[in-house]
Protein backbone atom coordinates (compact mmCIF):
# COMPACT_ATOMS: atom_id res chain seq x y z
CA UNK A 1 0.00 0.00 0.00
CA UNK A 2 1.06 3.81 -0.43
CA UNK A 3 3.18 4.84 2.62
CA UNK A 4 1.05 7.96 2.04
CA UNK A 5 -2.15 5.81 2.97
CA UNK A 6 -0.32 4.54 6.13
CA UNK A 7 -1.63 6.28 10.01
CA UNK A 8 -0.19 6.16 13.34
CA UNK A 9 -2.35 4.03 15.70
CA UNK A 10 -1.44 6.16 18.69
CA UNK A 11 -2.49 9.83 16.71
CA UNK A 12 -5.29 8.34 15.30
CA UNK A 13 -9.30 8.66 14.95
CA UNK A 14 -11.94 6.62 13.11
CA UNK A 15 -15.00 8.84 11.53
CA UNK A 16 -17.41 6.61 9.96
CA UNK A 17 -21.03 6.68 8.76
CA UNK A 18 -23.58 4.41 9.98
CA UNK A 19 -26.46 3.42 7.45
CA UNK A 20 -24.78 2.03 4.53
CA UNK A 21 -21.14 2.34 5.63
CA UNK A 22 -21.31 -0.19 9.01
CA UNK A 23 -24.80 -1.68 8.15
CA UNK A 24 -25.31 -3.82 4.52
CA UNK A 25 -26.70 -1.12 2.13
CA UNK A 26 -28.50 -5.00 0.41
CA UNK A 27 -30.28 -7.48 2.22
CA UNK A 28 -28.31 -10.43 2.85
CA UNK A 29 -30.47 -13.45 2.70
CA UNK A 30 -34.01 -14.33 2.09
CA UNK A 31 -36.45 -14.03 -0.70
CA UNK A 32 -35.30 -9.83 -1.08
CA UNK A 33 -31.51 -11.04 -0.69
CA UNK A 34 -29.61 -7.97 -3.20
CA UNK A 35 -32.34 -5.74 -2.59
CA UNK A 36 -31.62 -1.93 -1.03
CA UNK A 37 -31.91 -2.12 2.53
CA UNK A 38 -33.96 1.03 3.72
CA UNK A 39 -32.59 3.38 6.58
CA UNK A 40 -33.68 3.20 9.78
CA UNK A 41 -35.43 5.86 9.43
CA UNK A 42 -37.18 4.77 6.73
CA UNK A 43 -38.43 1.24 8.12
CA UNK A 44 -39.90 3.57 10.91
CA UNK A 45 -41.56 5.48 8.29
CA UNK A 46 -42.62 2.83 5.85
CA UNK A 47 -43.49 -0.14 8.02
CA UNK A 48 -45.55 2.09 9.89
CA UNK A 49 -44.17 1.19 13.20
CA UNK A 50 -46.01 4.78 14.71
CA UNK A 51 -49.20 4.98 12.20
CA UNK A 52 -49.97 5.48 9.00
CA UNK A 53 -50.71 9.18 9.25
CA UNK A 54 -47.56 9.40 10.54
CA UNK A 55 -46.06 7.48 7.65
CA UNK A 56 -47.65 9.78 5.37
CA UNK A 57 -46.68 13.12 6.45
CA UNK A 58 -43.15 11.62 6.50
CA UNK A 59 -43.09 10.42 2.92
CA UNK A 60 -44.89 14.13 1.78
CA UNK A 61 -41.31 15.79 3.27
CA UNK A 62 -39.27 13.35 1.71
CA UNK A 63 -40.95 13.43 -1.65
CA UNK A 64 -40.70 17.31 -1.66
CA UNK A 65 -37.26 17.38 0.31
CA UNK A 66 -35.45 14.99 -1.70
CA UNK A 67 -35.96 16.24 -4.97
CA UNK A 68 -33.96 19.38 -3.67
CA UNK A 69 -31.45 17.51 -2.04
CA UNK A 70 -30.55 15.75 -5.87
CA UNK A 71 -30.81 18.45 -7.59
CA UNK A 72 -27.17 19.83 -8.85
CA UNK A 73 -28.50 23.25 -9.73
CA UNK A 74 -29.44 24.20 -6.10
CA UNK A 75 -27.02 26.72 -4.25
CA UNK A 76 -25.10 24.87 -1.36
CA UNK A 77 -26.86 27.47 1.20
CA UNK A 78 -29.72 27.26 -0.26
CA UNK A 79 -29.85 23.17 -0.16
CA UNK A 80 -28.17 23.21 3.44
CA UNK A 81 -31.09 25.27 4.60
CA UNK A 82 -33.91 22.87 2.41
CA UNK A 83 -32.03 19.89 4.70
CA UNK A 84 -32.08 21.99 8.12
CA UNK A 85 -35.73 22.43 7.26
CA UNK A 86 -36.72 18.85 6.46
CA UNK A 87 -35.12 17.12 9.51
CA UNK A 88 -36.75 19.78 11.62
CA UNK A 89 -40.24 19.68 10.73
CA UNK A 90 -39.51 15.56 10.41
CA UNK A 91 -38.58 15.76 14.32
CA UNK A 92 -41.88 18.05 14.52
CA UNK A 93 -44.19 15.20 13.58
CA UNK A 94 -42.66 12.52 15.05
CA UNK A 95 -42.86 13.99 18.54
CA UNK A 96 -46.53 15.16 17.40
CA UNK A 97 -47.60 11.27 16.31
CA UNK A 98 -45.98 10.75 19.63
CA UNK A 99 -42.83 8.30 19.28
CA UNK A 100 -41.44 6.30 22.13
CA UNK A 101 -38.00 5.02 22.09
CA UNK A 102 -39.26 1.52 21.68
CA UNK A 103 -40.74 2.46 18.21
CA UNK A 104 -37.08 3.45 17.41
CA UNK A 105 -35.85 0.31 19.03
CA UNK A 106 -38.30 -1.71 17.14
CA UNK A 107 -37.10 -0.37 13.84
CA UNK A 108 -33.30 -0.69 14.56
CA UNK A 109 -34.20 -4.13 15.21
CA UNK A 110 -35.74 -5.13 11.41
CA UNK A 111 -34.14 -8.34 10.69
CA UNK A 112 -32.79 -6.66 7.16
CA UNK A 113 -30.43 -4.60 9.57
CA UNK A 114 -27.17 -6.25 9.63
CA UNK A 115 -23.05 -5.43 9.83
CA UNK A 116 -21.42 -5.14 6.91
CA UNK A 117 -18.32 -7.19 6.83
CA UNK A 118 -15.83 -5.96 8.50
CA UNK A 119 -17.55 -4.09 10.97
CA UNK A 120 -17.36 -6.01 13.90
CA UNK A 121 -13.70 -6.34 13.31
CA UNK A 122 -12.61 -2.97 12.65
CA UNK A 123 -14.73 -1.65 15.65
CA UNK A 124 -13.11 -4.38 17.89
CA UNK A 125 -9.84 -3.20 16.23
CA UNK A 126 -9.90 0.59 17.46
CA UNK A 127 -10.98 -0.41 21.05
CA UNK A 128 -8.44 -2.92 21.32
CA UNK A 129 -6.04 -0.06 20.34
CA UNK A 130 -7.43 3.23 22.00
CA UNK A 131 -8.59 4.58 18.82
CA UNK A 132 -11.68 6.66 19.23
CA UNK A 133 -14.39 5.47 17.02
CA UNK A 134 -16.49 8.40 16.09
CA UNK A 135 -19.83 7.46 14.68
CA UNK A 136 -21.14 10.18 12.32
CA UNK A 137 -24.48 9.53 10.98
CA UNK A 138 -27.85 12.29 9.62
CA UNK A 139 -30.62 9.82 10.74
CA UNK A 140 -33.14 11.48 11.60
CA UNK A 141 -33.21 8.92 14.68
CA UNK A 142 -29.71 8.34 14.62
CA UNK A 143 -28.55 8.23 17.93
CA UNK A 144 -31.11 5.91 20.03
CA UNK A 145 -30.82 3.21 16.81
CA UNK A 146 -27.33 3.45 16.49
CA UNK A 147 -26.99 2.96 20.29
CA UNK A 148 -29.43 -0.26 20.40
CA UNK A 149 -27.76 -1.67 17.06
CA UNK A 150 -24.40 -1.61 19.17
CA UNK A 151 -26.19 -2.86 22.24
CA UNK A 152 -27.31 -5.67 19.83
CA UNK A 153 -24.20 -6.84 18.88
CA UNK A 154 -21.84 -5.97 21.83
CA UNK A 155 -20.08 -3.35 20.45
CA UNK A 156 -21.42 -0.40 22.44
CA UNK A 157 -17.71 0.03 23.81
CA UNK A 158 -16.37 3.44 25.78
CA UNK A 159 -14.12 4.36 22.93
CA UNK A 160 -17.21 4.63 20.77
CA UNK A 161 -18.99 8.02 20.54
CA UNK A 162 -22.39 8.34 18.50
CA UNK A 163 -22.96 12.17 16.62
CA UNK A 164 -26.31 12.42 15.22
CA UNK A 165 -29.57 13.21 15.78
CA UNK A 166 -31.61 12.40 19.57
CA UNK A 167 -34.70 12.55 20.88
CA UNK A 168 -35.47 13.71 24.60
CA UNK A 169 -37.66 11.28 26.37
CA UNK A 170 -39.79 11.63 29.32
CA UNK A 171 -39.94 8.58 32.07
CA UNK A 172 -42.49 6.98 30.04
CA UNK A 173 -40.01 6.70 27.08
CA UNK A 174 -42.42 9.01 25.09
CA UNK A 175 -40.30 12.01 22.60
CA UNK A 176 -40.99 15.25 24.16
CA UNK A 177 -38.49 17.33 22.81
CA UNK A 178 -35.11 17.27 20.45
CA UNK A 179 -31.55 18.30 20.76
CA UNK A 180 -29.88 20.87 18.83
CA UNK A 181 -28.21 21.16 16.70
CA UNK A 182 -29.65 19.19 13.34
CA UNK A 183 -27.72 16.95 12.05
CA UNK A 184 -28.03 16.40 7.95
CA UNK A 185 -26.44 15.15 5.37
CA UNK A 186 -24.82 18.77 4.61
CA UNK A 187 -23.88 19.55 8.37
CA UNK A 188 -21.76 16.34 8.21
CA UNK A 189 -18.51 18.28 8.77
CA UNK A 190 -15.03 18.12 11.03
CA UNK A 191 -16.06 21.47 11.85
CA UNK A 192 -19.56 20.25 13.27
CA UNK A 193 -18.06 17.62 15.04
CA UNK A 194 -16.14 20.41 16.87
CA UNK A 195 -19.06 21.77 18.25
CA UNK A 196 -20.34 17.85 20.21
CA UNK A 197 -18.34 15.78 22.47
CA UNK A 198 -16.51 14.51 19.74
CA UNK A 199 -14.16 17.33 20.36
CA UNK A 200 -12.69 15.34 23.41
CA UNK A 201 -11.81 12.47 21.48
CA UNK A 202 -10.71 14.23 18.91
CA UNK A 203 -8.42 15.86 20.91
CA UNK A 204 -4.87 15.75 20.51
CA UNK A 205 -5.23 13.18 17.70
CA UNK A 206 -3.82 14.52 14.27
CA UNK A 207 -4.78 11.87 11.96
CA UNK A 208 -7.95 10.10 10.59
CA UNK A 209 -9.36 7.65 8.62
CA UNK A 210 -12.82 8.73 7.58
CA UNK A 211 -15.57 5.95 5.80
CA UNK A 212 -18.73 6.68 3.81
CA UNK A 213 -20.67 5.21 1.76
CA UNK A 214 -21.87 8.99 0.24
CA UNK A 215 -19.34 11.65 -1.53
CA UNK A 216 -20.74 13.49 0.83
CA UNK A 217 -18.86 11.61 3.88
CA UNK A 218 -16.06 12.93 2.45
CA UNK A 219 -16.33 16.55 4.97
CA UNK A 220 -16.54 14.26 7.89
CA UNK A 221 -13.52 15.65 8.89
CA UNK A 222 -13.00 18.84 7.14
CA UNK A 223 -12.41 21.99 9.45
CA UNK A 224 -11.02 19.83 12.39
CA UNK A 225 -7.50 20.29 12.45
CA UNK A 226 -6.38 16.63 11.35
CA UNK A 227 -2.34 16.81 9.88
CA UNK A 228 -3.33 13.44 7.70
CA UNK A 229 -6.67 12.09 6.11
CA UNK A 230 -7.26 8.68 4.74
CA UNK A 231 -10.71 7.93 3.24
CA UNK A 232 -12.58 5.45 2.21
CA UNK A 233 -15.24 5.26 0.40
CA UNK A 234 -17.98 2.81 0.17
CA UNK A 235 -19.64 1.99 -3.55
CA UNK A 236 -22.55 0.54 -3.33
CA UNK A 237 -23.86 1.26 -6.72
CA UNK A 238 -21.31 -0.70 -8.86
CA UNK A 239 -21.78 0.94 -11.78
CA UNK A 240 -18.41 2.03 -13.51
CA UNK A 241 -19.80 5.69 -13.76
CA UNK A 242 -20.44 6.23 -10.09
CA UNK A 243 -17.19 3.98 -8.91
CA UNK A 244 -15.39 6.33 -11.02
CA UNK A 245 -16.56 9.55 -8.77
CA UNK A 246 -15.60 7.28 -5.68
CA UNK A 247 -12.35 6.56 -6.83
CA UNK A 248 -12.06 10.45 -7.99
CA UNK A 249 -13.12 11.52 -4.49
CA UNK A 250 -11.58 8.95 -1.85
CA UNK A 251 -8.51 7.05 -1.42
CA UNK A 252 -9.53 3.88 -1.26
CA UNK A 253 -13.04 2.35 -2.84
CA UNK A 254 -14.65 -0.54 -1.16
CA UNK A 255 -17.34 -1.83 -3.84
CA UNK A 256 -20.20 -3.51 -2.23
CA UNK A 257 -20.14 -6.80 -0.52
CA UNK A 258 -15.89 -6.26 0.14
CA UNK A 259 -15.27 -6.09 3.90
CA UNK A 260 -14.23 -3.30 5.97
CA UNK A 261 -11.23 -5.10 7.20
CA UNK A 262 -9.30 -3.69 4.03
CA UNK A 263 -9.66 0.01 5.42
CA UNK A 264 -7.23 -1.32 8.73
CA UNK A 265 -4.59 -1.84 6.18
CA UNK A 266 -4.12 1.77 6.53
CA UNK A 267 -2.84 1.04 10.22
CA UNK A 268 -0.02 -1.80 9.11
Amino acid sequence: MNTNLHLNLSNSVIIADFDGTLINAKVMTGEKAGTAVPSIISILRDHKVLNAEYSREAQALADFYKSIEKDVSVPFEEKWQAMNDWWTKHFDVLISHNLKREHIRKAANNQNITLRSGTRELINYAKENNIPFIIFSASGIGYDSIKFVLEKEELDFENVVIISNQFVFDENGLAISRNEPVVHSLAKTGTFLMTTKAKDAIADRKEVLVIGDSLHDITMSEGAGFEKVVSVGIANDVSEDNVKKYESTFDMVLKDGESLKKAMQVFS
